[in-house]
């Protein structure tokens, strides 16, 4: 994965971008209200430990996402400035951690928001009305289906997308063995990958609950697709249907649509971390 200088040069290679993280910028006068129901408290950057079972549980739901390790958990939140970290619920539901540096009456910006309930994305925002009581503005990350876009937009809130990030896969039925889907079938796919020919296949995938089965094979496939293409439809964002939608993705059995999207079905990508 990478953050491109400019996504065709990389498109070129293989990638494609994923994702479509919502950059949100509220005034600090037009931050929804709360009835807080967890306790908040500040915790300490040394205290990530905390913190990476919320990311755990973030990374199940949200493809893409990067289980740091300890040594990158205390470069993200120490260093030189140290991040303010922020915690809702015991044990932990959400947290953010912000870059408390910096003057009055500007914007502040949310380094990190990850939420794994209603409660504790509540008592997140709540507390950033105290954070924001001396700056014009604050501004924060969120998934595609992240809550405040569909339950909480206001006219003066500016909300666009953040700059996106590319994936590549190097090893097709590799990847397709890791998947875990939630229903069960068969589809016969190739992939057109000129830098890497041994993933083309065709590949035979059969799939049940949780398991997932893929081997070469002599069969026609029900559909192809070039490598760029096949890394958006594996993290899900944008998804198999919509490029199949959009004409990307072709398929000559309309069924054979509904298999592959179980196998392949949509879902949100967050990548938190910049490198």
């Amino acid at each position: 994965s990478l953050y491109a200088f400019r996504e065709p040069f990389y498109r070129q290679f293989g990638y494609q971008v994923c994702g479509r993280v919502q950059r949100i910028a509220c005034p600090a006068d037009r931050l929804p209200r709360f009835e807080r129901t967890l306790p908040v408290r500040q915790l300490r950057p040394e205290e990530f430990h905390l913190l990476r079972p919320v990311m755990e549980r973030y990374c199940v739901v949200y493809a893409g996402g990067n289980r740091r390790n300890d040594a990158q958990w205390s470069r993200f939140l120490g260093g030189d400035r140290p991040k303010t970290v922020y915690a809702a619920g015991d044990p932990i539901e959400a947290y953010c951690v912000i870059d408390m540096s910096g003057d009055f009456w500007v914007d502040l910006f949310v380094r990190e928001f990850v939420s794994t309930s209603r409660e504790g994305y509540e008592a997140i925002l709540e507390t950033f009305r105290g954070l924001a009581m001396n700056k014009n503005s604050i501004t924060w990350l969120e998934p595609s289906d992240g809550p405040f876009f569909a339950r909480h937009l206001d006219h003066p809130v500016r909300v666009q997308l953040n700059k996106p990030i590319m994936f590549r896969i190097l090893d097709v039925p590799g990847a397709l063995a890791k998947l875990h889907p939630g229903a069960s079938g068969e589809v016969v796919l190739r992939v057109i990958d000129p830098d890497f020919p041994e993933n083309e296949g065709p590949w035979l995938v059969e799939f049940e609950f949780g398991h997932v089965s893929v081997s070469q094979t002599d069969e026609e496939p029900d559909f192809e697709l070039e490598i760029g293409a096949f890394t958006q439809a594996f993290f899900g964002e944008p998804s198999l249907r919509e490029m199949a939608r959009l004409g990307f993705v072709a398929f000559d059995h309309p069924e054979k649509l509904v298999a592959a999207d179980a196998l392949l079905p949509p879902n949100p990508v967050v990548c938190w971390d910049t490198f």
